[in-house]
């Protein structure tokens, strides 16, 4: 969603630069500061200028027109199997207290793609920049103290971060400025499910709630390099760490959790990432009980492809959780 504002919010901006000179064109052609023949040079530049400035708006319009068809098919289709539910319930397949958990489920997800259809029909409705609030001034960002993922005994070996990779080392590859040699992995795999779990003897309360939420891919293609930004509440949420999702497969992971409400993911891969699923999984603590609602916001996605190096643009779907029960909706990161 925030790349998406961006890219419409330049677009608007590219558009009024161009207005405002054509109107010093007009003043100086007024008062006599410039020739006739000047004046027509400048002036059918500027109108070429406009011209593809309203193009590319309308392009960025077209694509989020189509998102939010995207966004109430998927409504849709959550209203639908919501109706299978209540019907299965009342046949006694489930028990009460399983209908109620998949309702809730349901319900979060469906509040998730409503909020997106809001917030992309706010984004077709702009008029200018102003509206779209203030460029984004982070195309690099550099977050300290970085987590190297150590691989589990289940999970298969992950390249060992050298000494000499230091951060600034690592946002550099992720820019594309290193190629990564290797060869395409296509994986289809599907994410875990939210889990809870924690310390403590046997018998006793654990002495905090863990909450894992992945976040998902779709139509990845050669990835080579990605960094992703996470936002969420931490009033109700602190993350912990990050893992490797199955689609990483051996990528090399590193991310950064300390600022609170946000988590810095960079990723490298020597084959490239491919395919459909969980990509990552983000670990929690849960601070806050209660009735309370996290979105949870993808933003600042740099992806290049493993060949070319060349930038691939991605859309991102918010997730969110419910902490009264630990339902969510996985954050989605679509390359389509």
């Amino acid at each position: 969603m925030a790349e998406v504002r961006e890219q419409l919010r330049e677009a608007f901006a590219a558009r009024e630069q161009v207005l405002g000179f054509i109107a010093n064109l007009e003043r100086l052609k007024s008062d006599g500061s410039i020739t006739e023949q000047q004046y027509e040079v400048a002036r059918q530049e500027y109108e070429e200028r406009l011209g593809s400035a309203d193009v590319e708006i309308e392009q960025r319009r077209g694509e989020i027109a189509g998102e939010i068809e995207a966004r109430r098919r998927d409504l849709e289709a959550l209203n639908v199997e919501r109706g299978k539910l209540d019907a299965r319930q009342k046949v006694g397949e489930f028990s009460e207290e399983q209908y109620q958990a998949a309702d809730r489920q349901l319900q979060v997800r469906i509040a998730g793609q409503e909020n997106e259809v809001r917030e992309l029909g706010l984004l077709i409705e702009a008029k200018s920049s102003a509206e779209l609030g203030a460029p984004v001034e982070k195309p690099e960002p550099v977050a300290p103290s970085p987590h190297p993922v150590t691989p589990s005994a289940e999970a298969p070996a992950r390249a060992v971060v050298p000494p000499w990779l230091s951060r600034n080392r690592l946002l550099a590859l992720i820019a594309g400025v290193v190629v990564v040699g290797g060869v395409v992995a296509a994986v289809l795999l599907l994410g875990p499910p939210w889990e809870r779990g924690g310390g403590g003897a046997q018998g006793t309360a654990p002495a905090v709630v863990e909450v894992r939420v992945p976040i998902d891919v779709e139509d990845a293609a050669n990835v080579g390099s990605l960094h992703i930004e996470l936002s969420y509440d931490w009033a109700v949420l602190r993350a912990v760490a990050v893992e490797g999702g199955p689609l990483a497969g051996d990528a090399m992971v590193e991310y950064d959790v300390d600022a609170p409400g946000e988590v810095v993911v960079g990723m490298i891969s020597s084959e490239g990432l491919s395919g459909d699923g969980s990509l990552l999984v983000v670990i929690f603590e849960l601070r806050e009980e209660g009735d309370s609602s996290v979105l949870l916001d993808l933003s600042n996605v740099l992806a290049y492809d493993l060949g070319t190096l060349e930038r691939i643009p991605a859309t991102v779907v918010a997730g969110s959780f419910l902490a009264a029960d630990g339902s969510f909706s996985a954050p989605v990161l679509r390359f389509r």
